[in-house]
């Protein structure tokens, strides 16, 4: 089963307690984000909720509904209970250790700390800390963190991306 970020479970539960419609508008000042990522979160979240045969209507003019029905849906708001407790299962360092790890082995390409903070369901203030931390570790084997507008990614030679993999699996399996 798809899973939703936790700004996509607020949406949802911003939407369930309107019993109007209301406009987009109205959501992105509540969840502090544009138009447009509420928007695309709209379709992933219609994809999501239609498995539980519940729809987002919209009405031209007015704004947009979530189906009536699916407050007393029980199934669809256990799912996103499942979803909510499922977030909250890593600790900042086994996060941290995840972080590192992603971009030791994708060291060819970029990521970017709003992709990491939706991954993880933490700040991106979180994510800046995790990064600091990371950039420390890395510097003992004289790889860098490159950041730029494009995303975050590991610069080094490859012996020194292979060693620092190396031993971070063998921290790991300490």
């Amino acid at each position: 089963m798809d899973i939703l970020t936790s700004r996509q479970v607020d949406f949802i539960k911003l939407m369930l307690e309107e019993s109007d419609y209301k406009p987009i508008k109205y959501f992105t000042e509540k969840l502090n984000v544009s138009d447009k990522t509420l928007q695309k979160d709209l379709k992933i979240i219609g994809n999501y909720i239609s498995k539980f045969n519940v729809q987002i209507v919209a009405k031209r003019g007015y704004g947009i509904l979530i189906d009536s029905n699916a407050s007393s849906n029980i199934e669809f708001i256990n799912s996103l209970n499942i979803n909510l407790k499922d977030k909250n299962n890593i600790s900042v360092e086994e996060r941290r250790v995840e972080i590192l790890k992603t971009l030791l082995l994708n060291s060819n390409s970029s990521t970017s700390i709003n992709q990491l903070s939706e991954k993880y369901y933490v700040s991106k203030t979180s994510i800046v800390n995790d990064l600091k931390y990371i950039e420390e570790w890395l510097k003992k084997y004289n790889i860098t963190l490159s950041k730029t507008l494009e995303g975050t990614r590991i610069l080094g030679k490859e012996t020194d991306i292979r060693k620092s993999i190396a031993n971070l699996l063998e921290d790991l399996l300490d």
